[in-house]
């Protein structure tokens, strides 16, 4: 009888294995890489981001790699950008453009699933997931940075002042040079040019029916800037659509910073959400916000100009995973969030004044300057300073580009 007892069990044991492993058990996993939302569902701090992949190598039978990541195609923004390799883009996690981890991995039903708690230069986190050969639900939870000083607070664009030559704009423009002021009715050469630009009512709006300038597009369309305790930028902007009028925010987690030090930021953008805001801002909007400019070919896209629009995009996406050092000023209620002449500089060199040196750009400029009631007074000394802008560059001491912010709340 004990003998016959002890069969029974083993076979009854060996029949219920067998079972549980035809209809529970996941198949060994192989390596994959899950991206887009059919594929990954994939959460921070409780709310869904897109635009991520992550991939799963095993390392043994019960233990993976996972790698979180992002890449761009440029072919989806126009047909021509095809031929470019995918680029990196901004990870996951704020200051880590790929992040991986070795994980042990364990069985849930019909999953396989992993957990880990980490952290990087920047932050601390967990994550965890269950994923199977199709499709992946990963969370990553406790995001927090190590360096809270600009967490908190919610911004708003300062208010425009009178005078479009002001300091007390919602543009920071700060341009500083030592070649002398050439250019006529100026007194701060590029500088007052860049603030005439930016305050002059020249982007037709309601159907042709009014104009407004680019400050009155920041003061009136951005709503709020806030900084939080996991690294996100949450921006609320002015979301106009058949004739209704709404503010709302950008996609989570769109925007990104890490603090670098105790006056700057490390920026980054998600390329993925901001297409599809350029996507959504070309339907049925007021003001209107010009086409998607990646979606067809003007004037603009023949020949060389084209060629080296193109070559702008390959010099810049990098940026797009390493992301932008910003500097970040707070003084009492306000803000000022702005690039500066160690990123500008070259930047500008390298790929602005090549494309203004091509005589079909500057043809593009100069009749759109004069056909434009509003900039035509200005036509002389914008197109001055267009002209003068390679040797303005490499006499250029400080640059500053950004935008200046009051406390909201």
């Amino acid at each position: 009888m004990k003998k016959t007892s002890l069969y029974g069990l083993l076979t009854a044991a060996l029949i219920l294995s067998g079972c549980h492993k035809d209809n529970d058990v996941p198949a060994p996993f192989d390596e994959e890489t899950y991206e887009g939302r059919t594929e990954l569902s994939l959460t921070y701090n409780g709310s869904a981001i897109s635009g991520k992949s992550v991939k799963v190598t095993p390392t043994s039978p019960d233990a993976a790699k996972v790698s979180f990541f992002s890449e761009i195609d440029l072919g989806d923004l126009s047909e021509e950008l095809d031929d470019i390799p995918d680029i990196p883009g901004p990870g996951v996690l704020p200051g880590s453009p790929m992040l991986s981890i070795d994980v042990p991995v364990g069985v849930d039903g019909t999953y396989h699933t992993f957990s880990h708690s980490g952290e990087t230069d920047y932050l601390t986190y967990s994550v965890s997931a269950k994923f199977t050969d199709e499709v992946m639900e990963c969370a990553f939870t406790d995001v927090k940075l190590k360096d809270l000083s600009f967490a908190g607070g919610v911004w708003k664009p300062m208010p425009a002042d009178n005078n479009p030559l002001s300091d007390s704009q919602p543009f920071h423009i700060v341009w500083e040079t030592k070649l002398p002021v050439q250019i006529p009715g100026l007194g701060n050469g590029i500088q007052d040019a860049l603030r005439i630009l930016v305050n002059t009512p020249f982007i037709p709006v309601y159907n042709n029916t009014a104009s407004m300038s680019l400050t009155q597009v920041i003061a009136n369309g951005l709503r709020t800037l806030g900084m939080t305790a996991d690294g996100l930028l949450p921006v609320t902007y002015l979301q106009t659509a058949n004739g209704a009028s709404v503010f709302t925010q950008v996609p989570f987690g769109t925007f990104q910073y890490v603090p670098l030090s105790q006056n700057a930021i490390k920026f980054y953008a998600n390329p993925t959400d901001l297409l599809s805001l350029i996507l959504l801002n070309n339907t049925n909007r007021d003001p209107n916000i010009p086409d998607n400019p990646f979606g067809k070919r003007r004037r603009s896209d023949s020949g060389m100009l084209y060629a080296q629009l193109i070559q702008i995009f390959k010099t810049l996406a990098p940026m797009l995973s390493q992301g932008m050092p910003m500097a970040c000023v707070r003084t009492g209620d306000t803000m000022m969030l702005y690039a500066d002449t160690q990123v500008l500089l070259p930047l500008l060199k390298n790929t602005i004044v090549p494309l203004l040196a091509n005589p079909a750009m500057r043809g593009i400029v100069e009749d759109f300057i004069t056909n434009n009631d509003k900039l035509a007074p200005y036509a002389v000394a914008l197109m001055a300073a267009y002209d003068a802008l390679p040797l303005i560059l490499d006499q250029t001491t400080r640059l500053e580009l950004g935008l200046n912010f009051v406390k909201a709340q």
